[in-house]
């Protein structure tokens, strides 16, 4: 049951916490959660199941915080991915907002009461807001800003409009945004379980579903670059090429899914359909990029599975759709041209 709200502190919030190798980050982040100005706080950590031990860091902070009775640890059977993670808050979640961060990352000391101020006068789907980005060590590296935004509930798909026509900067992490829990569970937006891209699925329903939002230009978030956070590519060998692939076409097939659901023969749907497959072509160059490491029967099959537009024959006929349809006709290999020292040939 959600939490109930009490008129002198604000609505519960649920800060969900992801815990996966972050033992030697989790007292940082933790702490900035646990120290937020905002009173009304349930603090979910979600356990997935590591390499290392962050809970060691983690219960003395709970015993000896004076929010410490205010943490709740939910633990996953086995490794099952930050996708699952975001899953397991939406279900556990006991606030009737509910805020995601990593645990390697960290907030700034009003960054609730910031979001929340806008979202108790100003009844939207979520909250958004800038992010910095820091070495490990602390050392700024840059920020990424939003424009002040507010896009009202309006008829139509009123996000995705301000998205894809107006070119509105929407963040695609799950992270630093401050939704209505009501409307994730009501409009079952949820991530892909043991998936490296789990924020893409997650905001493409978000961008489709959310009819209203505010976007804030204040910092609000310390997103920190940590060793072993992100893949070199050097280090990519061929199983872990091929899962990012298969991943690549996921995301693909289930956006194309999720389109066709919503689907109205109007330009945003064509602009959102080109946004698709213009990410399918690109991911057909990181095929091609590594190439040297797969076999030419799985190159031609992946590509053909990703740049497949099939489901487009029950649309009818229009300019966009029709070329499209000539795009994914034209003989691939003269694309793998390009790529010759790769020494590939990929026939349609």
């Amino acid at each position: 049951m959600m939490g109930v709200r009490d008129n002198k502190i604000g609505e519960l919030i649920t800060i969900a916490i992801t815990l996966y190798n972050t033992e030697k980050y989790i007292e940082r982040g933790l702490l900035s959660a646990l120290n937020q100005t905002y009173p009304n706080i349930e603090f979910l950590l979600i356990d997935d199941r590591g390499q290392d031990d962050p809970l060691r860091v983690v219960e003395p902070i709970m015993a000896n915080h004076e929010r410490g009775s205010n943490i709740r640890i939910v633990q996953h059977d086995q490794n099952r991915g930050t996708g699952a993670v975001r899953n397991t808050a939406i279900q556990e979640a006991k606030g009737e907002l509910l805020y995601f961060m990593d645990g390697d990352d960290a907030l700034l000391p009003d960054c609730i009461e910031k979001l929340y101020a806008i979202i108790s006068e100003t009844p939207v789907d979520f909250v958004g807001a800038s992010y910095d980005l820091l070495e490990n060590s602390g050392e700024f590296l840059k920020v990424n800003t939003c424009k002040y935004i507010h896009i009202k509930d309006n008829p139509g798909l009123c996000i995705a409009e301000a998205y894809y026509t107006n070119k509105i900067n929407i963040f695609v992490q799950t992270w630093n945004k401050l939704f209505k829990l009501s409307f994730l569970r009501e409009n079952n937006i949820e991530c892909v379980p043991n998936h490296i891209n789990e924020d893409e699925l997650f905001t493409f329903q978000l961008l489709i579903k959310a009819r209203s939002c505010v976007l804030l230009p204040d910092v609000t978030y310390h997103h920190y670059i940590v060793p072993g956070s992100t893949v070199n590519d050097a280090s990519l060998d061929q199983t872990k090429i091929k899962r990012r692939i298969e991943q690549y076409k996921e995301i693909v097939e289930k956006k194309k899914s999720y389109w066709l659901e919503y689907y109205e023969n109007t330009n945003l749907s064509k602009l959102v359909f080109l946004s698709i497959m213009n990410q399918a072509w690109g991911y057909m160059f990181f095929i091609l990029k590594y190439s040297k490491k797969l076999d030419q029967d799985y190159i031609k099959k992946s590509i053909h599975d990703l740049l497949d537009i099939s489901f487009l024959e029950t649309l009818g006929k229009d300019p966009v759709y029709d070329k499209w349809r000539r795009r994914s006709k034209f003989p691939i290999f003269l694309l793998s041209l390009y790529y010759y020292r790769y020494n590939i040939f990929i026939a349609r």
